[in-house]
């Protein structure tokens, strides 16, 4: 038996997605239990993956992707030290030995927050590898988040079981994984600005991902000095589309731009709207964002 049978017989195992916990009428339950250096994690964090990861002494050709949760990468801090016997949560039959053992150019992604990335990245002057940064409109991160693995059990304005989504969302020490977006974008701010001068960091917009993939990855690939042959940008662009990755991963549900719009009124998410204009005012990494948070 899976882990999981919805209504309609569905058994969902180890490909468990958040689409098909909804199916399944799953509640889940938002709110971090634990905290490793006062930042709210999921339960599958591994502290010893995470210290490691950290301290990661990085290489010139070292590419680390990061972002805030649900807008676009997973987590090296998921996995074993070791070889698991049994595949893991989140990694299979992978361990962080064997992550940081993959040959060059490596590439690690992560949602940790700009203090906890590994110092020899972050150095403007004697660090080595490049930071491509993935942020995606908050509106959307905090729909993506109430539906993660099962709509909230809270719901999106509280009741019985807590605050609700958007309390959680915009509150300054969030409870959601990975803590804050007001401070994760804070945090990039800060860590970004001096890599861009040293074009050691690439800021991604997932909005502009989705409206013109190609031309993204010509970005992207400029940024990495990697040459992207029509023929090969072409099978990259059909192998990460969200179609082709929706049945395959436990964390897709539907990708979508402006799905905030579907869910709660302007005067519902006005508590977003005050959280942007009081944290992120000066900030230049949110500006291309805007746009996509305005109905």
């Amino acid at each position: 038996m899976g882990l999981f049978q919805s209504k309609e017989g569905d058994t969902l195992d180890g490909k468990f997605t958040t689409a098909a916990a909804l199916k399944a009428k799953v509640k889940a339950d938002h709110n971090c239990k634990r905290r490793w250096k006062d930042l709210p994690v999921p339960p599958f964090f591994n502290d010893e993956a995470a210290e490691a990861f950290e301290a990661l002494e990085t290489r010139a050709d070292d590419v680390i992707l990061a972002s805030p949760m649900k807008a676009g990468t997973t987590y090296p801090d998921a996995l074993p030290m070791t070889t698991p016997w049994f595949p893991s949560f989140m990694g299979g039959f992978l361990s962080y030995a064997d992550l940081v053992a993959l040959p060059e150019p490596r590439l690690f992604t992560t949602h940790f927050p700009g203090r906890h990335l590994p110092a020899t990245l972050t150095d403007p002057e004697h660090g080595q590898g490049r930071l491509v940064l993935v942020l995606r409109n908050p509106k959307d991160m905090c729909a993506s988040l109430h539906f993660f693995r099962g709509e909230a059990k809270d719901g999106w304005l509280g009741n019985e079981h807590g605050p609700g989504s958007i309390a959680r969302f915009c509150a300054p020490d969030s409870p959601n994984p990975y803590g804050s977006f007001f401070t994760y974008v804070n945090e990039a701010e800060r860590v970004a600005a001096p890599l861009i001068a040293k074009d050691r960091c690439l800021v991604v917009y997932y909005e502009r991902l989705k409206l013109d993939l190609h031309a993204e990855l010509e970005r992207i690939a400029a940024f990495l000095r990697c040459p992207l042959p029509p023929a090969k940008r072409d099978a990259l662009a059909a192998a990460v589309s969200f179609s082709s990755m929706a049945g395959n991963h436990m964390a897709t549900r539907k990708g979508e731009i402006g799905d905030w719009k579907n869910h709660l009124t302007d005067a519902e998410w006005a508590p977003v709207d005050e959280a942007v204009a009081a944290r992120l005012a000066d900030s230049k990494l949110y500006e291309p964002l805007a746009e996509y948070a305005r109905r």
